[in-house]
């Protein structure tokens, strides 16, 4: 089995192409499609700084993915128009 190489930006490259096809998605299924992506085994709590809008101790991370790219709305997520940017279509 070969390693996958991942580049910086795949995540959000991800997320914004998840919820472009995905609109209005809950938290978990976002987080579970993105560890398949990534290939690792879901964990409670996993890839929460990219839905924050505080991006607390992670200093190489732009402050505000969470508020900027996309945004939380009644429970569900929506893509921002600055998150169009990052769809891989």
């Amino acid at each position: 089995m070969s390693e996958r190489t991942f580049r910086r930006g795949d995540n959000l490259r991800f997320i914004a192409t998840y919820l472009h096809e995905n609109p209005g998605s809950r938290y978990t299924d976002i987080v579970r499609a993105l560890c398949e992506f990534r290939g690792k085994e879901y964990h409670r709590g996993m890839y929460t700084s990219y839905f924050r809008g505080d991006p607390g101790w992670r200093t190489w991370m732009k402050p505000g993915y969470g508020a900027t790219l996309w945004a939380n709305h009644l429970g569900v997520w929506w893509l921002l128009p600055a998150g169009m940017e990052y769809v891989d279509v």
